[in-house]
Parts: structure tokens; C-alpha cells; sequence
């Protein structure tokens, strides 16, 4: 048993430990061989001891691997660590990714030159922060909603109540009101779209 908080700061320690360190040849048979030393009789290894103290401060290669060229668990555990084997399903799993997604040639050609572009064996860096922050747009997006709906519900329904709507339409400058109100609210809006989003990047990266 442990605490979310706990578990999430063990794991970035043991990111952080990895970090700037190539997915090459050696760190491959550093993890699997860590993974090698859970007993395979259990199917909740994470609960393990051995997990625990070998094989946990390995778990985001592992994890790179396995998402990378579309593993199941025991497929890796019975996969023997080839960094160019890895490189190659991994370019495969991305073209058939591309031809799930509907990308067009020229679409393809572009994401196949900044494969090209990248350095093999890919460097592991700890991200967790930026990637919290990703996972947690569409919840910013949602406050943002909520924000704009209350902030702004009684902008013009005021006006329409009271019967006052076309008497300011008809008056001198009636009309600009309405557009000061319009800029007010987009305003209002992005206002709160970046108040939201450095929040969430604040919180994120705190933690």
C-alpha cells in the first residue's frame, strides 16, 4: 500500500536517475535483465519484492519499449533486448500507425524525414511535468468552458429581460456597445484560457 503522491515521487526519482542516458544496447539489458528477475509465476509483478528493488527504477524504458513497437506484457518478458531490433519494429509500428490514422504521402514523407533526423539510439529525458500538462488539457479546456459560461451568461440576457435591448440598438452609439461587449468577452475568454493553462503548468511542474 502507498500513496498516489509517494508512488508518483519514487518513479521521478527513478527517472531522474536515468536521465540524458541513451536507449542503446546497455541500458536494454540493464532492464530486462531486472525484469528477468521477477518470479514468473505471478501475474501482479508490480507487486513483487524483486519488482520493487530491481526491477521499478527501470520501468520507464520498459515501458518505452513495450509502447513503442506495441508489446504485450508477455511478449516482453520473453523478448531478448536487440537495440536495432527494437529501432526497426519501432519504424514499422509507425508506419502502420500512419496508414491507421489516413495520413497522406505527403504527410508520411514528412514524418519519415524527422524520423530520419533523430538520433539513434533515442536519449532518455524525464518529462513527467510536460506530460501531466498534456494529459491535463482537455480538463483545462473544460474549466476554461465553465469559466466563460458563468463569467459571461448575464452579458446580454440583461438587457434582453428589462426590454432595454432595443432601445440601446436604436440609440447614437448603441450599437458600439454591443461590439465593446463582444470585445469584452473574447477578451474575458482568452483571459481565462491562460489563467487556466499557467495553473496547470505551475501545478504541473511543481509537483
Amino acid at each position: 500500500m502507498d500513496s498516489n503522491y509517494n508512488m508518483f515521487q519514487k518513479d521521478a526519482a527513478y527517472q531522474r536517475a536515468l536521465n540524458g542516458r541513451p536507449i542503446g544496447q546497455s541500458l536494454l539489458e540493464e532492464t530486462f535483465e531486472a525484469y528477468h528477475k521477477i518470479p514468473g509465476d505471478i501475474r501482479q509483478y508490480i507487486t513483487t519484492e524483486e519488482y520493487q528493488e530491481y526491477a521499478r527504477p527501470f520501468s520507464a524504458i520498459w515501458n518505452f519499449v513495450r509502447s513503442a513497437v506495441g508489446m504485450t506484457v508477455e511478449e516482453a518478458f520473453s523478448w531478448q533486448p536487440d537495440e536495432e531490433e527494437l529501432y526497426a519494429l519501432r519504424e514499422n509500428a509507425l508506419e502502420e500507425d500512419w496508414e491507421k490514422a489516413g495520413l497522406s504521402q505527403a504527410e508520411k514523407q514528412y514524418w519519415k524525414e524527422k524520423e530520419g533526423a533523430l538520433e539513434i539510439p533515442v536519449t532518455f529525458f524525464y518529462k513527467e511535468g510536460y506530460w501531466t500538462l498534456l494529459n491535463g488539457c482537455s480538463t483545462v479546456s473544460i474549466m476554461v468552458l465553465l469559466s466563460v459560461a458563468i463569467g459571461l451568461s448575464n452579458m446580454f440576457p440583461e438587457e434582453h429581460v428589462r426590454k432595454t435591448d432595443q432601445l440601446i440598438l436604436s440609440s447614437l452609439h448603441g450599437r458600439r456597445l454591443y461590439w465593446a461587449k463582444l470585445t469584452a468577452g473574447a477578451v474575458f475568454g482568452v483571459g481565462m484560457a491562460l489563467l487556466h493553462f499557467l495553473f496547470a503548468l505551475c501545478f504541473s511542474l511543481l509537483l
